[in-house]
């Protein structure tokens, strides 16, 4: 056990107190003096006791047999740069003295000999209670034989008494935009044990081994959080915040750990999880530092288990890699030699492309048992297919392909017009276990073009993680016929130029996230057989972005985050159905759970859900079937329908119009009855209306007819009706710049909030109808005509307030049925 060999300076006198220094000197010559070391940590923690941190300790001490005591317990101090004591002793020249010292916080401690003498063997037996980890105990031991009256300090070489832990975490993502942070670091430990520190004799003991025995309760032990200040990068690691102390076990004891992992995008967190491990097998010695190592990346957290590396030192640092093996990597120049290779593969095994290559037949990769396959392309091209063919044991193989630039123009040599495939329904039925595709594009060129499929699997045991892969002209990225169990992660991909993107008609949990799909048809397809797919900080453009089809069986679970987007000329962007994607869609009649942007479409509409559209032709269709309507971008349409007297761009016969903020403007309906929009009940709201020879049209109905945060400017007549069905209206927060006009027929107006002011040539309002404006301002010039009874409450005119002084400043005509409140 490696000593730290710093020495305290030994003072001879030892006397607290004496009249001067010529009488402390006499007196004291001969005393027993001590001098300490401390095996110490090459780094700073809070934990370990070292050197320079020691202030006293307990001494025992015997001359010649265990009964000639000369220190019982005795507490020896550090003073500046010596150490002192009360009851001073002195050499007597020609004896031999054993020495123990014990340091520590002794409140944890049982059974140190407390005003009795030390046994003849030893210190004797003690018992440790771990309450924390923060309490270092030390033990030291000295052996002076035929002292010399003047003898040296004894010294006395302090060895922990403990074992020290501490975590490391790595980040072992493959995308540099992910970040990790680790929080919450526990792991359970024995509470108590026993250490017998006796000796068989007073003789010195070397290389004494502490072993500690009748392990007894738990006790968890908290590291804190990792210490950085900041996110750990890719390929980067960091510590915990504490270092703990730990009573030595052999390898029998099982620890229990736990922690919380955080994965950023950026500077979002995507994902948080709760992990727990059992670390086993690894024997705790006393005074050595044990650091925990493990690389958190999307294997791990995929339900894949989490595995720690020891790194053991004696209270300093050093690197160890846990035994790992380094691969052999070979390079491969021609097809054959690749196959050669793989076949004569029997553990973990590197191949490396040293050249494009051609396959005319499939190139075939039998899955080893606990071993890993790995073929590195090296940026070059690969013009064929791999068959990936099972481990019938199905004992965790993985399959790992990087690098690779796949590329054809004859989809029809691939084995299932696929790049990367595993074994079909052919005998023997072997699926892979866990598959690897890392930085590889899939590209189709000529007659190959939206024929070839990048990765397709009938089914597989374990798991696949696809990463920065590319697919360009190609009928799909990846499909997954029958992957019920799988676990799959698709992070950093792009799909340009393709038919579809992703399809998983069986996939147990997949995870797509930081990815751009562009495709003509779907984007991402799933069966809705019991599965969970999440969407993640991703860009989706296609006819159909994510369609879960044949939905018949209850638990279909789809989470789509507010980063991403989904894009698409059709109505819906999320549609669950129970035929086909290219079907009509039928709504299904089980459970399933979606969590999806609320400014995205989901088919089947849930009860009370509005409609997101973004074209006139979807507006008309969902307004004339009574649902409630959210406007997604600007409209003009030149598309107009009838209104019962002209033209208007868009009839509303009840519900919720919703502009969102945008402008509606209908091209050509210019008429004098013509309009942008005619609406017989329900609620317009937050919509500019821009272009018609009428804004608002109100017609016939039996709803009243409600209009928030309306901006009407452009249209000659703002609002108007001629025969409504006395449903009345209201308008608030909403602007009219023009010609406001409206029957008698309409039952009463009344607007709150409001403002009126100049457009298309007038400036002007006439209501026939019984009206009341509230908190409303008219701008310089309005003049109204009332030929209804109108009333005024906490209005303005150019800013003034409105009195009964200058109300004809306002209503130039019928003045008489106007009043001020």
């Amino acid at each position: 056990m490696k000593k730290l060999l710093v020495s305290i300076l030994a003072i001879a006198g030892l006397v607290a107190c004496a009249t001067d220094d010529v009488v402390r000197t006499q007196e004291n010559r001969g005393a027993i003096a001590f001098d300490t070391f401390v095996e110490n940590a090459t780094r700073a923690d809070n934990v370990s006791t070292t050197t320079a941190s020691i202030n006293e300790f307990s001494v025992w001490a015997y001359m010649t047999d265990a009964t000639g005591i000369v220190f019982n317990d005795e507490l020896v101090s550090r003073n500046g740069d010596a150490w002192t004591y009360t009851n001073l002793q002195y050499w007597l020249a020609g004896n031999n003295y054993s020495f123990a010292a014990f340091a520590g916080d002794r409140a944890d401690v049982q059974g140190l000999p407390e005003g009795v003498a030390m046994a003849e063997t030893g210190l004797g037996a003690i018992t440790f209670t771990n309450v924390e980890g923060a309490n270092d105990i030390l033990y030291a031991q000295n052996y002076v034989e035929n002292a010399a009256a003047d003898q040296a300090p004894v010294s006395f070489q302090f060895d922990h008494l403990l074992s020290k832990v501490r975590f490391t975490f790595a980040n072992g993502f493959a995308n540099e935009n992910n970040t990790i942070v680790v929080k919450d670091i526990k792991m359970t430990s024995a509470q108590s044990a026993t250490l017998d520190l006796s000796t068989a004799s007073f003789a010195p003991v070397e290389n004494a081994a502490y072993v500690w025995e009748n392990h007894a309760g738990t006790v968890t032990l908290d590291f804190g959080h990792m210490a950085a200040a900041a996110n750990v990068a890719r390929g980067a690691k960091d510590i915990s915040d504490e270092d703990r102390l730990v009573i030595p076990a052999p390898a029998t004891q099982e620890y229990v750990v736990t922690f919380t992992v955080e994965v950023y995008n950026g500077a979002v967190k995507g994902l948080t999880r709760d992990m727990e491990v059992k670390v086993s097998g690894v024997e705790l010695v006393a005074g050595h530092s044990y650091n925990l190592v493990a690389t958190i990346n999307h294997e791990n957290l995929n339900l894949n288990a989490i595995e720690f590396l020891v790194e053991v030192d004696e209270w300093e640092e050093f690197e160890f890699n846990g035994g790992a093996v380094e691969d052999e990597v070979k390079f491969i120049s021609t097809v054959e030699e690749l196959q050669a290779a793989l076949d004569a593969a029997t553990g973990n095994t590197s191949l490396v492309l040293g050249a494009d290559l051609v396959a005319a037949e499939p190139v075939v990769i039998n899955e080893l048992a606990k071993a890993t396959i790995a073929i590195n392309g090296n940026g070059n091209k690969f013009d064929g297919c791999f068959l990936i063919q099972g481990n019938s044991t199905y004992a965790e193989g993985t399959t790992i392909f990087e690098n690779i630039a796949f590329e054809t123009s004859d989809a029809s040599k691939l084995n299932g017009d696929s790049f990367i495939v595993s074994n079909d329904q052919n005998a023997p039925i072997r699926y892979p276990d866990n598959v690897v595709v890392k930085n590889c594009s899939f590209k189709a060129v000529d007659a190959a073009v939206d024929a070839a499929v990048g990765i397709k699997f009938r089914s597989l045991k374990g798991d696949l993680v696809v990463e920065g892969c590319s697919a360009e002209g190609m009928h799909s990225l990846m499909q997954l016929l029958s992957c019920g169990e799988a676990n799959v992660v698709v992070d950093n991909a792009t799909v340009s130029n393709s038919k579809n993107g992703i399809s998983l008609e069986k996939a147990g949990h997949t995870i797509i996230r930081n990815s751009n799909i562009a495709a003509r048809e779907y984007g991402v397809r799933a069966n809705g057989c019991v599965a969970y797919t999440a969407i993640e900080n991703s860009t989706i453009e296609a006819k159909q972005p994510v369609v879960v089809r044949k939905v018949t069986a209850a638990g279909y679970v789809l989470n789509v985050d507010e980063a991403t987007v989904l894009t698409t000329e059709e109505l819906y962007q999320v549609v669950f159905t129970t035929g086909n994607d290219d079907a009509e869609y039928v709504a299904p009649t089980v459970e399933f759970t979606y969590n999806v942007p609320s400014y995205y479409n989901v088919f089947p509409l849930a009860e009370g859900a509005a409609v997101n559209v973004s074209t006139d032709t979807q507006l008309r269709e969902m307004l004339k079937e009574g649902n409630d309507v959210v406007l997604t971008q600007d409209i003009t349409t030149t598309d107009a329908e009838s209104n019962g007297y002209g033209s208007t761009g868009i009839n509303i016969n009840g519900g919720v119009f919703d502009g969102n903020g945008h402008t509606i403007a209908v091209e050509g309906a210019d008429a004098t009855w013509d309009s942008a929009i005619a609406i017989k009940g329900g609620t317009i709201k937050n919509v500019t209306v821009a272009q018609g020879f009428r804004g608002i049209f109100f017609k016939n109905g039996t709803e009243k007819i409600v209009l928030e945060n309306v901006i009407i400017a452009g249209p000659v007549y703002t609002i108007s009706c001629d025969s409504a069905g006395k449903q009345g209206f209201e308008a608030y927060n909403s602007k009219f710049y023009g010609w406001t006009s409206y029957a008698a027929s309409i039952g009463t107006g009344y607007f709150e909030g409001c403002t009126f002011g100049a457009g298309s040539g007038y400036n002007y309002s006439r209501p026939y109808a019984p009206t009341t404006y509230v908190n409303c301002d008219f701008e310089a010039g309005h003049k109204i005509d009332a030929r209804g009874k109108i009333t005024f409450e906490n209005c303005r005119v150019d800013g003034v307030a409105l009195t009964a002084d200058n109300l004809a400043t306002l209503v130039t005509s019928n003045i008489a049925n106007a009043s001020v409140k």
